[in-house]
């Protein structure tokens, strides 16, 4: 009995292993791929309502730099969430630029698997964009 459950343990972990992992730095060497929209709001109510974003959506934010606009977080299962080492999930780059008038404002989503095959990944970049339309119509 053991054997067989050691064999299927050891088979899925180097699957794992053998995936290609993905960091914090891939999803924002990532930025000009991912998913953008403009929003009739300021830079600075666009930045300051990501945070709120990341909240409501089970994100958590893993550094921000407000000079250059980016902020990156991680989303991982939350039955998984206690495990150490376990890496299920996805690395989350939101990129925040001005638009074409200051009442404007792009934003840039970009979400990488932090395995090439991930069956539990969600589609981030949509649902950041959706969150933060509904806050920013609030």
């Amino acid at each position: 009995m053991f054997k067989p459950l050691a064999t299927g343990f050891l088979a899925v972990s180097l699957l794992f292993s053998a995936s290609g992992c993905t960091t914090l730095a891939d999803a924002r060497a990532g930025q000009g791929t991912g998913e953008v929209r403009v929003y009739d709001a300021s830079w600075d109510k666009v930045w300051n309502t990501i945070p709120v974003v990341l909240k409501d959506l089970g994100l958590k934010e893993e550094g921000y730099h407000k000079g250059t606009g980016y902020v990156v977080a991680q989303s991982t299962l939350p039955m998984l969430r206690s495990l150490p080492g376990v890496g299920v999930g996805e690395n989350i780059a939101i990129f925040v630029d001005k638009a074409d008038s200051p009442n404007r404002t792009k934003v840039e989503v970009v979400a990488k698997n932090k395995f090439s095959v991930d069956a539990f990944a969600n589609k981030w970049e949509g649902k950041v964009h959706e969150q933060l339309a509904t806050r920013l119509a609030r």
